[in-house]
């Protein structure tokens, strides 16, 4: 499962790049060919990236990039639904081939698109997350992955494992970033977007390969695998059952309402690329190689720091698996706040990498908060609580560009270029509002079993 979601990011990340680079150079040409001397834009080679960075054509590819992420969070959001709540029912291998595929069929499209920039606007690109529609999307890929992880982990190892994929998944997302990034320098622009048919053929060959014992809990027929609006409701009054003593209780609430904040150190990672570019007049591949280098500070933080932190407080200070996960959740909340202050209100290079630094030690927030929600509910209400996160993070990835692109075009328009930094400044206090949704108390851990008995009985 470890290399499927490893082939999965990596096809991601590459993909992204080539189709932010992609969508730069048509609306730079399509400028220039509108407002200015039409023979500037006749080759793609004549313009250069300083020629890009005019308000007009990073406003547009704002605008576009950020419609293009929050439509794919909102598609994610619906099909997580009848995707994520039939999970007990269906395979999670056939989960994941599918959500692969979908995945293939939105690059296809893509290529498409970039290809014959001259037949179809580049709007059309926006269009690209409906085939996420086959297999739900990348929500649901990472909710059945950590559903896998659960069923599989025991609990004192579970938030270091949650961080071990995402650690894998930093370590990939650097490979992809540097290769994606030398491909683009060198002038290969479709072969990132390419590359994602041949790794998606294997990985779906890799999930038919995977043992059956990662396949669901419960056995059925094929009968009952079917999918009927019947059967999708009595899941949904399932789930709602099952998650309902977690919504009740203040601290349950206050956490899954953290989760979309947390999430949104995501979409800030394309406000940060645009930004080196436009505020110190860095070329894409440099600032491809800052989010390299972030990336490798992730890792560290994910695979080394993390763990021998978690091991020390548990066994030196005999510290509960919980309240360590809690801790570390908060302190991170803090870390991402701060960070994002800094890159903010940066004047100079040096301090916003300063900023970008302090701003990556915030990222395992995410895991731990997931593995401290965990320990709130029943083990056999497992899928239909990471049903329930898969759509906070959908709201996360939805909510999130559409806060950070649009304020990013709006500052790029405004002639004083230190009042760029609104994005990262609003950014700021959404990870302070979600650092304080984590200390809110409710019931304890402890006492939550008797309303989880009730929802394992209903089940």
């Amino acid at each position: 499962m470890l290399l499927v979601s490893t082939l999965y990011v990596f096809s991601d990340i590459s993909r992204y790049l080539a189709c932010l680079k992609l969508l730069s150079q048509i609306i730079c040409q399509e400028h220039y060919l509108k407002h200015d001397d039409p023979s500037v834009a006749s080759a793609s080679s004549s313009l250069s990236e300083d020629m890009c960075a005019v308000p007009a054509v990073q406003q547009r590819l704002a605008h576009i990039s950020g419609n293009m992420l929050s439509l794919g969070a909102a598609l994610n959001f619906i099909f997580t639904i009848p995707y994520g709540l039939m999970l007990d029912r269906l395979s999670e291998r056939l989960v994941i081939a599918l959500n692969v595929t979908g995945f293939v069929c939105s690059s296809a499209w893509l290529v498409v698109v970039f290809w014959f920039s001259s037949l179809f606007p580049v709007e059309a690109a926006v269009v690209a997350p409906i085939f996420s529609a086959i297999g739900g999307g990348y929500s649901v890929f990472d909710s059945v992955t950590m559903v896998i992880v659960v069923r599989h982990v025991p609990k004192k190892h579970r938030s270091l494992c949650f961080g071990f994929f995402l650690a894998a998944a930093l370590l990939t997302q650097a490979v992809s970033l540097s290769l994606t990034g030398s491909l683009l320098e060198g002038g290969y622009l479709f072969t990132p977007i390419l590359l994602n048919f041949p790794l998606g053929i294997l990985a779906v060959l890799l999930v038919v390969m995977m043992p059956s014992g990662a396949q669901s809990m419960r056995s059925m027929t094929a009968g009952q695998a079917l999918i009927t609006w019947p059967l999708l409701r009595q899941e949904i009054k399932s789930t709602v059952t099952a998650t309902g003593g977690l919504v009740s209780d203040p601290r349950g609430l206050g956490l899954l309402l953290v989760v979309p904040l947390a999430k949104m150190a995501d979409p800030l990672t394309e406000v940060i690329l645009l930004y080196v570019q436009k505020r110190f007049g860095n070329s894409f591949a440099y600032a491809s190689r800052v989010l390299t280098f972030q990336t490798m500070e992730g890792l560290v933080l994910l695979a080394g720091v993390i763990p021998l932190l978690n091991m020390l407080l548990q066994k030196r200070f005999h510290m509960p698996s919980t309240k360590v996960d809690q801790l570390i959740t908060r302190s991170s909340f803090a870390l991402l706040s701060v960070g994002a202050l800094v890159m903010g209100i940066s004047q100079t290079w040096a301090l916003y990498m300063i900023g970008i630094m302090v701003f990556t030690l915030g990222w395992s927030a995410g895991p731990a908060l997931k593995s401290v929600l965990t320990d709130m509910v029943s083990p056999h209400n497992i899928a239909a609580l990471y049903t329930l996160i898969a759509l906070c993070d959908s709201v996360g990835t939805m909510v999130g560009p559409l806060i950070f692109n649009r304020s990013y075009a709006l500052a790029t328009g405004w002639a004083d270029e230190s009042l760029m930094g609104l994005p990262f400044l609003l950014a700021s206090g959404l990870f302070l509002l979600g650092g304080l949704g984590t200390l809110v108390r409710g019931r304890q851990v402890s006492g939550a079993g008797e309303w989880m008995r009730m929802s394992t009985v209903s089940r």
